[in-house]
């Protein structure tokens, strides 16, 4: 059965199985051993039980109760409250009690619409038809079903009778009681977006060691390589020798990848020869396990004529050939002196290199004067970029020097302002006035903030462009302190540099100790006039601001009680749509169910129409009044089988006594061909002999002794006999 078959049998709710399925076993319903390994597992997990697949078939086979024992402990395993001894219990309090965790707590509704009376039968009876699809769906959601009876001990709600809601005391007591199931609903549903919006410390923290150690590790990194590039702009002349190396070794890599092509080829080469010979080896014990002597004879006469052919045209032209060129060479090197046209040329050859050298020298002397004066101007930049970084630093230190002082102000007044809490009220126009300076000097501060972003931007840049161009200078400081040790004045510009320096620095101290007393004398002035003309101006907007924090104060509290109220609301509306959304999915799983059931029970009625059609044939075909036949060969299907069985029965008649023949004759044919191979070692032997002469006959006589002395006679003398 598909998949979708099985899930569609299953309750949407709960999984369980429904009414229509009861009636029939637990595979029948589209469950295969996974779903029963699935229980198995489990059981074995939550109830620490050491079950197998055999002894869970074996719960209800031996002791159909056991698996009612084993349906309480499940069911106890949820929630101890509704756990009971099947001992001491009667069958109708433990039927009620299973029910009611079933279907109140567990929302297995569709239990209801069952027959109560064959349901508490089958589960009292420990009727697997029955048990195994409650078990498989509590097992199938465990983990909701946890849920489930800790939320159903805060939600399902406890009926009471509307005679008792009559009375106004219990009425409130209810309504208190429906408002705390309100109350709970919420808090969970607050506690489960936490839970799931929230992540876990832990796992943050590791994150967090685990990038720091990546740092850590990008660190070393950066300092090795850091230090790498140091030692090679430093040490230039190990630099080009490990070039150099680096090209030898490139070099060398080409020539034994050359080298590796051509013994390749040559690899190529000898493993086309070597299969040429296996192929010719194979023929020729091909020929001989066949036993055709005169085949054998042939092939060893056609190899023969090819070595000879070889022999007599391809290796004189290719001796010829290699012989010519040893000739030319022998001329070359016996010429006793050059020609005038190489000498000539050879005069060329220093010229041309004398000419080089010339060039090399210009080219190197120009090179140099070139970089003198890009010395010159490097260093004329970094002069200009230094002194205009100085300048951006000193405004950059005034500007943070005002803004430090016009804050450190802002909170003075503000410090003052709360002190001068009961004095007068000041008008209106003056109010007016004192908030358009304040909105001055806040248009000031930030101008002042977004000119100290914009200083901190070029400061960025400026040290960027002044980092690059000290890498750049390297060079021209090397150079300059070089013609310092030449002139005798090493040290000289380090002193200049300090004089200049100090100079600047006493002027910028003494600028800013006259500026800062300017500046502290005003301020204090403008300060004591300040507070004197606005002492009375704030207390009538700090009354007004405390009536209107108590109005807000109000208006809040009453905003909050609203809003609860549309929050209860809205959760109720939300679990109405939640419930609605479940069961339309019900419906549509319900669906989906009953249309695999359709499509199954069509393919069967395809098949047994099928099954019904090929009896029909057979019933005409067996009838002789129909005048139908089964083939022009065969009456019916009966009788084509019969054949079809013939025919194999004849077939492995034949096979037996071919097998028969085969191993009748098996060992005489096993026997020629051992004589066959020791005809072949006795004229390879013959041919060895032939070609070593009489010597080799001599010791082959004494090897063999000399009673097979007609077996080794010279060839064309005597013959070989074989009895």
């Amino acid at each position: 059965m598909s998949e979708g078959a099985r899930s569609a049998l299953a309750s949407s709710r709960g999984g369980a199985s429904r009414a229509s399925t009861r009636g029939v076993s637990f595979r029948e319903q589209g469950h295969g051993s996974e779903d029963i390994e699935m229980m198995v597992q489990v059981l074995n997990k939550h109830l620490k039980m050491n079950l197998t697949l055999v002894s869970f078939d074996e719960l209800s086979s031996s002791k159909p109760s056991r698996l009612l024992d084993l349906l309480n402990n499940l069911i106890g395993y949820l929630s101890s409250d509704y756990k009971g001894d099947l001992n001491k219990e009667a069958p109708e309090q433990t039927f009620q009690r299973v029910m009611h965790f079933l279907v109140v707590i567990l929302g297995f509704k569709h239990l209801r619409q069952e027959n109560q009376n064959e349901l508490a039968s089958g589960v009292m009876n420990g009727d697997r038809k029955t048990l195994y699809p409650i078990i498989f769906s509590i097992c199938q959601k465990i983990e909701d079903m946890k849920k489930r009876v800790y939320l159903a001990k805060y939600m399902v709600e406890i009926k009471v009778p509307d005679e008792f809601l009559m009375d106004q005391e219990v009425s409130n007591v209810y309504q208190q009681y429906k408002q705390l199931i309100q109350n709970f609903k919420t808090t969970h549903q607050q506690t489960s977006t936490l839970r799931e919006s929230t992540q876990d410390p832990e796992e943050i923290k590791q994150r967090i060691f685990k990038m720091e150690r990546e740092k850590e590790q990008l660190k070393v990194k950066n300092e090795e390589l850091t230090k790498k590039i140091r030692e090679l702009t430093n040490d230039s002349e190990s630099f080009i020798d490990l070039t150099s190396k680096l090209n030898k070794e490139q070099d060398e890599r080409f020539s034994l990848e050359k080298s590796q092509q051509d013994q390749l080829h040559k690899l190529r080469e000898s493993e086309d020869r070597l299969a040429q010979v296996q192929k010719l080896l194979a023929e020729t014990e091909r020929d001989i396990g066949s036993g055709d002597v005169d085949s054998l004879i042939e092939n060893l006469e056609d190899v023969v004529t090819k070595l000879r052919e070889e022999t007599q045209s391809k290796l004189p032209t290719e001796i010829g050939e290699k012989q010519y060129k040893i000739d030319i060479l022998k001329k070359v090197s016996n010429m006793s002196s050059m020609t005038d046209a190489l000498l000539s040329v050879d005069s060329d050859i220093r010229r041309l290199k004398e000419e080089i050298t010339t060039l090399q020298d210009e080219l190197s002397q120009k090179t140099e004067n070139q970089q003198n004066k890009d010395d010159n101007r490097l260093t004329s930049m970094v002069k200009v970029v230094q002194k205009k970084k100085q300048d951006m630093e000193k405004r950059l230190h005034t500007n943070q020097k005002e803004l430090s002082k016009v804050q450190a102000k802002i909170k003075k007044v503000e410090d003052d302002l709360k002190q001068f809490d009961g004095q007068k009220i000041p008008t209106a126009e003056e109010f007016e006035q004192l908030r358009q300076e304040v909105m001055q000097k806040a248009n000031i501060a930030k101008k002042m903030k977004a000119e100290l972003g914009e200083l901190k931007k070029e400061n960025l840049v400026l040290r960027r462009t002044e980092e690059i161009l000290k890498s750049k200078d390297e060079k021209v400081e090397q150079f300059l302190r070089k013609l310092e040790q030449e002139k005798g004045i090493q040290g000289f510009r380090q002193v200049q540099k300090e004089i200049i320096d100090a100079s600047q620095t006493k002027n910028e101290i003494d600028k800013e100790k006259g500026e800062t007393l300017e500046e502290i004398s005003k301020i204090v002035q403008e300060l004591n006039e300040k507070i004197n003309a606005q002492k009375e101006r704030l207390k009538q907007p700090v009354k007004q601001l405390k009536i209107l924090r108590e109005e807000h104060q109000t208006v809040e509290n009453e905003y909050n009680d609203k809003k609860a109220v549309y929050d209860n609301i809205k959760l109720g509306q939300e679990s109405e749509v939640t419930k609605l959304r479940s069961d339309i999915k019900e419906l549509q799983e319900e669906i989906e169910r009953q249309q695999s059931l359709y499509y199954l029970l069509q393919s069967q009625g395809t098949i047994n129409n099928a099954m019904r059609k090929r009896i029909d044939d057979e019933k005409d075909f067996l009838d002789p009044k129909s005048g139908k036949k089964f083939s022009l060969e065969y009456q019916s299907y009966t009788s084509f089988l019969k054949g079809r069985i013939e025919k194999l029965e004849q077939l492995s008649k034949e096979l037996r006594e071919k097998q028969k023949y085969i191993k009748e004759t098996h060992d005489p044919n096993m026997k020629q061909i051992e004589q066959f191979t020791n005809l072949r070692k006795l004229l390879e032997l013959k041919m060895r002999l032939q070609k070593e002469g009489v010597t080799g006959s001599v010791h082959l006589r004494q090897a063999f002794g000399n009673n097979n002395s007609e077996a080794f006679a010279p060839p064309g003398v005597d013959r070989l006999v074989i009895n």
